[in-house]
């Protein structure tokens, strides 16, 4: 996995912004911080449950949100 500036806005508010990080496969990765809104909104950007404001999410060097919905659920 590989985050790329993620960033997200929400009600015109910056939430997350250049958030990134480059993971080996199989790595086990935390999101530990001060907010858990904050955690938790990362983790649906990695889960895909949100959409991102901006940034590039890639597996396996492949940009997930240029896949359909349909593809990402493989």
């Amino acid at each position: 996995v590989a985050a790329y500036d993620l960033g997200l806005v929400v009600d015109g508010q910056a939430v997350l912004s250049d958030i990134s990080f480059t993971t080996p496969p199989g790595a086990l990765i935390a999101v530990v911080g001060p907010s858990a809104a904050r955690n938790f909104a990362l983790t649906g950007l990695l889960a895909g449950t949100r959409p991102l404001s901006s940034g590039t999410l890639a597996v396996d060097g492949h940009d997930v949100n240029s896949d359909t919905e349909t593809m990402r659920s493989r």
